[in-house]
């Protein structure tokens, strides 16, 4: 009979228990959310490239050629998101 009542006891509690959880995790504020999305400026790299060609006659320069090439490339900017979540601490239930 000792093994019954402590039991019920302990089964109550447990019921108890179970009702008042989502009680208290309706209390909660809601979290909130932050996202910052930033755009970095397009850059330009440019690359020039020169190429000499000399010639010679008699160990004495004759004509000097000189190629002069330029690249230039548009490099697009990037997209960076940052993502921040903020949840508040519980508060405490009404006793």
């Amino acid at each position: 009979m000792k093994s019954m009542k402590l039991y019920a006891i302990a089964a109550g509690s447990l019921v108890v228990l179970a009702l008042s959880v989502p009680l208290t995790a309706q209390e909660q504020p809601p979290a909130q959310t932050t996202t910052t999305t930033t755009q970095t400026p397009p850059q330009t790299l440019t690359t020039e490239t020169t190429d000499t060609k000399t010639k010679y006659k008699h160990h004495h320069k004759k004509s000097e050629k000189t190629k002069t090439k330029t690249q230039t490339t548009q490099i697009p900017g990037q997209e960076q998101t940052q993502t921040t979540t903020t949840t508040p601490a519980p508060t405490a239930p009404p006793q």
